[in-house]
């Protein structure tokens, strides 16, 4: 169940990044609800560069990647 949690998330997550739009420089925020549990996601850069996603896992937090965020989103989306 745990591993078909993970794959599914995974793909929404995905989706979620590939379809919404950012401007190079800012960041967007937002949750994506995957089988009734609603996952937060940050993104940045331009979706015409190529997609790059962070993952960490408990307890840290999306927060411990705001700078590399930042410096990746020059190049990456």
């Amino acid at each position: 169940m745990y591993r078909t949690l993970r794959t599914t998330v995974a793909a929404a997550l995905t989706m979620a990044i590939m379809t919404l739009r950012a401007k190079a420089g800012d960041v967007s925020y937002g949750y994506e609800a995957v089988d009734g549990v609603e996952v937060f996601y940050r993104v940045a850069g331009d979706p015409a560069n190529p997609a790059i996603a962070l993952w960490h896992g408990f307890p840290s937090s999306s927060q411990q990647d705001r700078q590399l965020l930042d410096d990746l989103s020059d190049d990456y989306y």
